[in-house]
């Protein structure tokens, strides 16, 4: 059987965000479980927060929020 992605390890690295370690698993109201990881962002700015593994293979979850900002500085807007 092949795997469709390279499993997750500690240190794996997407985008800003570093892996630091495994959360508990996330469940929907419908029963849907999802393996969740915690991460931290290169800017530091936060220490550490938890992330769906699903968010951050499909790019949707690049950072703490930092990229948000100077995305809006870089096009000019300000809110």
């Amino acid at each position: 059987m092949r795997l469709k992605h390279k499993p997750i390890e500690t240190g794996d690295k997407f985008d800003r965000l570093v892996v630091t370690g495994t959360a508990p698993a996330y469940v929907s109201p419908s029963g849907w479980r999802g393996r969740c990881w915690r991460v931290s962002c290169d800017c530091g700015a936060r220490l550490e927060f938890v992330v769906r593994e699903d968010a951050i293979r499909s790019g949707t979850t690049t950072s703490c929020g930092c990229r948000r900002a100077e995305v809006r500085v870089a096009n000019g807007r300000r809110n």
